[in-house]
């Protein structure tokens, strides 16, 4: 595989024009990632938009912070980030490593040290937006004139109040993936598509060694992402609709609308409820499949837990994103055909009660859209503006996302070479036909937690379905108050 470093000199070879150097660029580009040589190939897309698609900013320094895979990272410190700076001479790019949190990058902005660019999940964009810490980008989106080539669903994490704060970089596509070997070897012919099949393959799938689970069924369910999924699944998201507006209460927040609800948009805060009869069943179906993969009276594994244990063999079957197949792949590589990948499975019919009429059960495959966006607070917002383009450019897309096998939020990319092979497919067919944007939420951070608090009492037996989801709902309803985060409609997908 082909490789570039341009020299820190920047001194253009005699016989090479600097269209000729980005060309030989792009090219390299298209070699990256750990898919190997099936991630090579031309995409159907020109690797690079015209050099001078957009001003030429002055000089800068940039910081930027994202996480990813070591590939990941590799590639755009020894690729992706020279051939930017070679572009625009005078502009240096500083990488940060690791997740954006919250609290952190307010603390950050507070200090004046809040990186130009960061990359930010797909639930913060309500708290960011209302603290003012990012920039709307609709007037430099509408002059750039690409967004009509994004995936519709990866646009809505970045979206808010009107406005759109950022654009994705990558979307991460949650699947169901299955060992066809183990399916049979447990007697099993076809992929479970019934949440009654799926706990019913977990509990024959789970192998117990010396009294202890040697392989596990499935993971221990996540109360955050598993809980949305499931909640989306039966049409509902994390919050009501139509609730009184509000009077601001005195010491800030908002008061309760008329029978105790907590007022929703129009400038109050949106009232949580997870409490009613698809908040029941959600939290229902998780509770069945932890119970399914540990069995009554036996230890789960002491051994040291794998980073990617489907990879490794250690589970059976799992919802997890495209990172785990490239494990896959690096780690065993013949085990890439074993796999298959499910449709996301639902309630049998006339196997739930007590669901509204009005609720529609459906498909849901989870996508997570991670999104740039600009600091409000950066002296250089002009080259911070550049560097997004240049990355939301099909080469530096695909440079990203091969690394971590997630999907390219721009359409045209949808055909890529590593995206047309199994079981990678899969993956751009699944979130065309059943991909829905995780909700967002008044705070990343604390709902994931408390959601995760909130399964893991349940799991534990130290509360009741119906106890902790009164208390989830109190404590959210609490921070989402203290907050007074508005701007959640009725429209919001999973609201």
């Amino acid at each position: 595989m082909a490789s570039l470093r341009v020299p820190s000199s920047r001194i253009v070879p005699a016989g090479f024009t600097r269209r000729r150097i980005l060309a030989l660029a792009a090219g390299a580009l298209g070699t990256l990632g750990p898919l190997g040589a099936a991630a090579c190939g031309s995409p159907p897309v020109d690797r690079f938009a015209p050099t001078r698609s957009y001003r030429a900013p002055q000089p800068a320094s940039l910081t930027i912070q994202l996480d990813g895979t070591w590939e990941t990272l590799r590639a755009l410190r020894e690729h992706v980030f020279p051939i930017f700076e070679h572009r625009h001479p005078g502009i240096s790019v500083i990488l940060q490593q690791g997740a954006v949190e919250l609290p952190a990058i307010r603390r950050q902005a507070a200090a004046g040290r809040m990186p130009d660019v960061a990359l930010f999940g797909a639930s913060q964009v309500p708290a960011l937006a209302d603290a003012k810490l990012v920039l709307p980008l609709d007037s430099r989106i509408s002059a750039w004139g690409h967004l009509g080539d994004f995936l519709p669903a990866s646009l809505v994490s970045a979206q808010w109040a009107g406005k759109q704060w950022g654009l994705p970089l990558a979307v991460e596509v949650r699947l169901h993936l299955w060992r066809k070997s183990l399916l049979e070897q447990v007697g099993i012919e076809k992929l479970p598509t019934t949440w009654d099949e799926m706990i019913e393959a977990i509990k024959r799938s789970v192998l117990v060694e010396r009294g202890s689970i040697a392989r596990e069924g499935y993971p221990k369910p996540d109360g955050w992402t598993g809980f949305a999924a499931t909640m989306l699944t039966l049409g509902k998201g994390f919050f009501a609709a139509g609730a009184a507006p509000a009077t601001p209460a005195a010491g800030g927040g908002a008061t309760p609308g008329p029978n105790g609800t907590a007022p929703a948009g129009n400038g109050s805060s949106p009232q949580v409820d997870i409490t009613g009869p698809e908040g029941t069943a959600a939290l229902n179906h998780l509770l069945a499949v932890y119970r399914a993969t540990r069995p009554t009276g036996v230890t789960p594994s002491r051994g040291r837990a794998a980073a990617y244990p489907f990879a490794t063999g250690m589970l059976a079957h799992t919802v997890d994103n495209g990172t785990t197949l490239w494990a896959l792949q690096q780690t065993y590589p013949d085990e890439v055909n074993n796999v298959a990948v499910g449709d996301p499975p639902v309630p049998a019919p006339g196997s739930l009660t007590g669901l509204p009429a009005t609720a529609k059960v459906k498909p849901v495959t989870l996508l997570s859209a991670e999104w740039l966006g600009v600091a409000a607070s950066s002296p250089s917002q002009d080259q911070a503006w550049a560097l997004v383009q240049y990355l939301l450019e099909p080469a530096s897309l695909l440079a990203v996302n091969e690394t971590r096998a997630y999907r390219p939020p721009r359409k045209s990319l949808s055909t890529a070479r590593f995206l047309r092979q199994a079981p990678f497919d899969r993956m751009v067919e699944l979130s065309d036909r059943f991909g829905q944007p995780l909700p967002r939420v008044p705070e990343q951070t604390y709902f994931r937690d408390t959601l995760r608090g909130m399964a893991d009492e349940l799991f534990a037996g130290r509360s009741t379905v119906d106890q902790a989801l009164a208390i989830a709902t109190k404590q959210l309803q609490h921070e989402t108050d203290r907050l007074g985060i508005t701007g959640f409609t009725t429209t919001d997908p999973g609201f």
